[in-house]
């Protein structure tokens, strides 16, 4: 093993561990706008009204996204492989729901590599936004993803939500802001360009609601952010070459 791969992480947790407790010290004034959501379940059960899902099932399999265009009401940016490839509505492998899922124009399996990812941007200002990423099995781990929206991150932590009956591995990651936002973020790691995973995304969540109706976040969410980062230390270290 080559110890070398895991020294950078261990900055990132310490980092996160102070500013996490710098917040939790610092009183009333510093509370967050924002909740974030790791299960699908707890995300659906704090939405104020019925939220908009986009699930691909209203587009043909085939279909290309280029970066700066729209599908499903949300414009979506992105560079993917030095800006040769685009996403692409495709079918093939197992989804939450339907046949359609969002990944890639290879030309081979049609889906994302780690270190991809895609900014959504949205007509008007939302409250919450929250989408499901199906990991290749057994491939994923804590810290290979993070959503961003408004002033809230989160990354996957934990075991996978559900393990579909291919194999593929599904991760729901959710954020609601009182404040609101009308972009959000998504970036899967791969430091070392090794192609650690791949994976599609289904069944994007968005919702508008008022400030009243989202919950407040607790001291859990305060730790998590923090104790994202020994996931992320826990990063598949890469051999030494010989």
């Amino acid at each position: 093993m080559d110890l070398k791969h895991l020294k950078a992480p261990m900055g990132l947790i310490s980092s996160l561990v102070f500013s996490a407790l710098r917040i939790i010290g610092s009183g009333p004034a510093a509370a967050l706008t924002y909740t974030t959501y790791t299960n699908s379940t707890a995300f659906f059960s704090a939405l104020p009204g019925t939220p908009s899902i986009f699930d691909f099932e209203t587009e043909t399999p085939g279909t290309v996204v280029p970066s700066g265009s729209a599908v499903g009401g949300i414009n979506f940016t992105y560079s993917l492989d030095g800006g040769t490839l685009d996403l692409m509505v495709s079918t093939g492998f197992d989804t939450v729901s339907g046949a359609n899922y969002l990944g890639v124009d290879d030309g081979f399996d049609e889906v994302f590599l780690s270190g991809d990812g895609f900014t959504m941007t949205y007509g008007g200002a939302i409250n919450a936004v929250g989408l499901f990423i199906i990991g290749s099995p057994g491939d994923v781990i804590g810290g290979d993803f993070e959503l961003t929206a408004g002033s809230g991150s989160v990354f996957n932590i934990g075991a996978a939500e559900a393990t579909l009956s291919d194999g593929g591995d599904v991760f729901f990651l959710g954020i609601m802001d009182t404040v609101g936002f009308t972009s959000a973020t998504l970036k899967s790691f791969d430091p070392q360009q090794q192609g650690f995973f791949s994976y599609t995304i289904d069944d994007i969540v968005s919702a508008s609601a008022s400030a009243s109706a989202i919950p407040e976040p607790g001291m859990l969410a305060l730790f998590g952010l923090a104790m994202m980062g020994i996931a992320v230390a826990r990063r598949r270290a890469i051999p030494a070459s010989a």
